[in-house]
């Protein structure tokens, strides 16, 4: 069996995903984030769902610390966020962000996303290079109908919904 990485990351790249970011407050209350997408469903009775995060992410030890936060399933048309939040050491952003509300209890959303899901950590694997996070899905809203952001083969691409 061939054990190359980066060989191994263009034949996972040929199964289509789509795209979230996870958004949490920081230690100062600001929203924090990241581009995932290694999401997926688990239960709907109880509703849970996970997702993997590298260990070596920044973003690691805000799910040590912080145990609620969202996850924001993008449109076709929320690319940018997708970029921003995807490059490292700089997805902190001001509160005032335009595309960013906040939960009754302070949790960090993105406006106009396709859904986000409301979500509290019950568990953590360890899952190689990464961590297996399992979360019980708390609330969620649905947003528009748009096409929903793909990523697939190393490239974003939209499909019609």
């Amino acid at each position: 069996m061939k054990n190359e990485s980066s060989e191994l990351r263009n034949a996972l790249g040929s199964f289509a995903t789509g795209v979230c970011v996870v958004l949490v407050p920081s230690e100062k209350g600001e929203p924090d984030g990241m581009t995932i997408n290694s999401f997926t469903s688990v239960s709907l009775s109880p509703p849970m769902v996970l997702w993997c995060i590298n260990k070596t992410s920044r973003m690691c030890h805000h799910f040590e610390e912080q145990s609620e936060y969202s996850i924001n399933v993008l449109t076709a048309e929320q690319q940018d966020l997708s970029r921003h939040y995807a490059k490292s050491g700089s997805a902190s952003l001001p509160s005032a962000s335009s595309h960013i509300s906040f939960a009754d209890d302070g949790t960090p959303f993105i406006q106009d996303s396709a859904t986000t899901f409301f979500c509290r950590i019950v568990a953590k694997y360890d899952g190689g290079d990464h961590y297996i996070l399992l979360s019980s899905v708390l609330d969620y809203q649905i947003g528009h109908a748009d096409a929903p952001l793909v990523f697939h083969r190393g490239r974003y691409q939209s499909i019609a919904a």
